[in-house]
Order: C-alpha cells, then structure tokens, then sequence
C-alpha cells in the first residue's frame, strides 16, 4: 500500500470587540484637536510649561502626542496624558531661551490621524533678581525700640527658576544660610545684611 502525504491545515479567526460605525461603514473621520495652549507665555527660564488641547474622536482616541522644537532647532515627540473632559497635557521644564515651535498630533483606534497648525512660546532668561525682605518681632519701647529679643524672619520671592537659597550677616559675623527665624540679642544697634540667590 502506498503512503500518503497529508496536510492539515487549522485556521484560528479572532474576533475583536470594536465599536461599530451605522451601517458597518469605516471610519474614516480623523480626531478633532481643538483649544490647543501652551501657558505661561513668555515663561522665564527654568519654570514649568504646561500645553494642553482638547481632543474628540467618533470612536476612540488613540495617541495624543505634541511635537517640539526648541529655539537650537532640537526637536522633541512628547505623549500627552489624558485628563478630564478629552483634555490632553504636558508639563515640561524648558530651560533654552527662546522661540518654540509645536504642534499637536493626534490618531485614533481606526489610524486615523490629525495634526495641528504650529503654534509657538516663548522662553525669556531669567534676569529678575529675587526680591527679598526682612520680618521684625519683639516688644518695642520709644522710638520703635525693642525691649528685649528680636526675632527676624527673611522671605525671598524670585520670579523666574525660583529661590535657590537666602544669606544673612548680622554685624561682624560671616555671611551664614537662612533657614529658619533667628534671635538677635543684646543691647546696642545691630547691622543686619541679607540677599538671596536664584
């Protein structure tokens, strides 16, 4: 008897749970992107950016990503998180100075996509100095004279990256870091020094 060669073949179907479109038709619409901002515009460098859009599909999003390039022509692909409400952002540090170009894209669960026109931000150099300022307490006399300890509070506000740390020099001392209130005692006139560095 002769052998026969035989060949079976299996087919394995997979079925996907997809949302439909009326009359079975493909989608074929791309993802809506809309209220796209990115704030604070100018941002003085070393702060957070936040871009933020609004994005809505007829079936499902699927990515959503903003790209951007800096003002020394690098470029960056960054994915957006979804929020609330189909809002997408990103928060950012950016510290070149300088114009930003970006644009947001978007696809959805068909791979259909969409992209924004450019839009634009501005980072500024951080030349603000902090400002800072002194707080006196203690029980005073005459003429705006203390009567006894006088407890000093320093507080410093920088527009830009922010306070990196606060100095102070009471007298003769040496120039010390801030951290915390400090007590100045003794009778006589005291020459307190103070600055912060961002």
């Amino acid at each position: 008897m002769k052998a026969r060669n035989v060949l079976v073949a299996a087919v394995i179907i997979a079925i996907l749970s997809i949302p439909t479109l009326p009359n079975d038709a493909a989608d074929t619409t791309p993802p809506v992107i809309k209220s796209v901002k990115a704030y604070p515009s100018p941002a003085i460098q070393g702060q957070f950016v936040t871009i933020e859009c609004i994005v809505t599909d007829n079936v499902a999003v699927n990515v959503v990503k903003a790209f951007i390039k800096y003002p020394d022509n690098s470029t960056a692909n960054m994915t957006m998180a979804k929020s609330s409400n189909g809002k997408y952002r990103i928060k950012q540090f950016f510290d070149v100075v300088g114009v930003y170009t970006y644009y947001i894209w978007a696809n959805d669960t068909s791979g259909n996509a969409n992209k924004t026109a450019n839009k634009t931000f501005v980072v500024e150099e951080d030349d603000y100095p902090p400002q800072t300022s002194c707080s006196l307490s203690g029980e005073k006399g005459e003429n705006n004279w203390y009567l006894g300890d006088v407890k000093v509070s320093l507080y410093s506000y920088d527009k830009g990256t922010g306070v990196k740390c606060i100095y102070y020099m009471l007298d003769d001392s040496p120039w010390l870091e801030y951290h915390t209130l400090f007590n100045v005692i003794g009778e006589g006139i005291h020459d307190l020094y103070y600055y912060a560095e961002d």
